[in-house]
């Protein structure tokens, strides 16, 4: 979690992500960008299906109609907002 707030499963490369979570297809569903003071990123965001649905430690899976209440960085919040529509 990023200073106390929920934030959507994520990782450096597609690859990272898909080992980490089990992934078994993919595909992308929106590219967010955002600004912060000295510099601009890029979220490619994926639709994907997992064979597992295994939670870490301090993480949880919500319902996509619950995302938009969830105290989210501002970058995930323009993603659940997406998911949301």
């Amino acid at each position: 979690r990023w200073g106390g707030l929920w934030m959507f499963p994520h990782g450096k490369t597609k690859t990272e992500v898909a080992e980490r979570f089990k992934i078994t297809e993919s595909q992308k569903a929106l590219t967010v960008s955002h600004g912060f003071t000295k510099y601009q990123v890029s979220l490619e965001v994926f639709e994907a299906q997992t064979r597992s649905i295994v939670c870490e430690k301090d993480q949880s899976w919500f319902k996509i109609e619950k995302l938009v209440e969830m105290p989210l960085p501002a970058p995930h919040k323009k993603i659940a907002i997406h998911l949301s529509k």
